[in-house]
């Protein structure tokens, strides 16, 4: 920010025209890491089939977010290459889980 703004730009001109998508992205990760966090711990005090079915849907939206960002992860080297292949298979798969309880889901989470 301040080599642009050496330049003559304000910092609302660098900020909102020249920074915009990476605050979002850093934004977008902050929210999706404290999601998973709460998850985590909602999890863990779960018991029963309420436990294993959480479990279904953070790991369903675990790999959805690992699947958004995948090319950087496998170019980063942070997942190898025959994990980053079963992300896409996981999804799949926790879809046709879930799937039979979708509409239990939806009443439970209280969405309209």
């Amino acid at each position: 920010l301040k080599t642009k703004m050496s330049k003559g730009d304000t910092l609302f001109d660098v900020w909102m025209k020249q920074e915009s998508d990476l605050v979002q992205d850093l934004a977008r990760a902050y929210g999706e890491r404290v999601c998973l966090e709460q998850f985590i711990i909602a999890v863990n005090k779960a018991k029963g089939n309420v436990k294993k079915t959480l479990t279904d849907v953070l790991v369903l939206y675990a790999n959805t977010v690992l699947k958004r960002h995948l090319s950087w992860y496998l170019l980063q080297k942070m997942i190898p290459l025959n994990k980053g292949n079963n992300v896409d298979k996981t999804v799949t798969k926790q879809c046709k889980t879930l799937g039979p309880l979708s509409l239990s889901l939806v009443n439970g989470f209280g969405l309209p």
